[in-house]
Parts: C-alpha cells; structure tokens; sequence
C-alpha cells in the first residue's frame, strides 16, 4: 500500500499564519476542529464511501495550528475554548478527542511520524508526545518554539 504526507491547516480565513500555510502546503486539509480533522485524513487516505482514492497509508501527518505549552489548537484555535479544537491533555491528564483521535491508529506507514506544528506545544509536553505515540504508534515530534509556517525546518522535539 503507498503512503502519502498528509498537511492538516488550521482553518481561519482571517489568520495570517493559516493563509501562510495553505500557500506553503498547497496540498492540504483545512480543518474547523479535531473531528474535521480526522474525517478529512480518512477521506484523503480512501477510508471513507465518499472518497475516490486509492486506500493508502500516511507516511508523515503535519498538524499545523496555532499552540501553546502542551496543547496543539486546530480550527480557530488562536482564541478558543472549545475542547473539540484541541489536541491536549486535560487537567486529569487524559488526552481531550482521544476516542476520534483513536480513529488514525493502524493508517500509518511503517517508520511514519506525526509533527504538531504549533508556537511551543513541545515546552513541557512530553506527556502529550507520548499520548499520542501509544495512541497511534508512531513517533510525534512538537515545537520547542515560536512557529512560522513560512520558515523552512520547524524546530522540534524528538520524541
């Protein structure tokens, strides 16, 4: 089965960063939330009845959006609250849209990896990189820094 880089935006029309991006990855999936995330990916990869393409695997996932210590935001997310724009752990430490989230594990590639592409997720989120590689089994990479979707080489952690 091939594999394919899959590049997820953080989808607001007015934010600098996502129209950046979008120009940056013009192959893309814009996303309002975690749930479009996930549903966009399974459409890119062929996994739903509405798709037309050929079933694949994901070689690299690159979540781009805005962030902060520990926590990856998509749709909106520069000012938002809403727990289904979040990849992140709750103050309990259970990692919020886990169970929609769950819904990528098996469609990596062999030797994939998952890079969250938000200013300082990597501060202090060790405990959500490694949430994440026991959900999806891959190895996820996250940003020590400030993020510019426009700057070549991401500065990451490696998990």
């Amino acid at each position: 089965m091939p594999n394919i880089d899959i590049n997820v935006i953080d989808f607001d029309p007015n934010d600098q960063m996502s129209m950046i991006a979008r120009t940056t990855y013009p192959d893309h999936i814009l996303a309002s939330s975690v749930w479009s995330m996930v549903d966009g990916i399974k459409n890119r990869l062929g996994l739903t009845g509405s798709s037309t393409a050929v079933p694949t695997l994901m070689g690299r996932l690159r979540i781009i959006g805005h962030g902060e210590p520990g926590l990856q935001a998509i749709g909106n997310s520069h000012d938002t609250q809403n727990t289904r724009q979040f990849i992140g752990l709750d103050r309990h430490g259970h990692l919020y849209n886990r169970h929609v989230l769950s819904e990528l594990r098996g469609y990596f590639a062999p030797n994939a990896r998952a890079e969250l592409h938000g200013c300082n997720v990597g501060l202090h989120g060790e405990r959500l990189r490694l949430a994440l590689e026991r959900l999806w089994g891959v190895r996820v990479f996250s940003s020590a820094a400030a993020q510019y979707s426009d700057t070549p080489g991401f500065d990451y952690l490696q998990s």
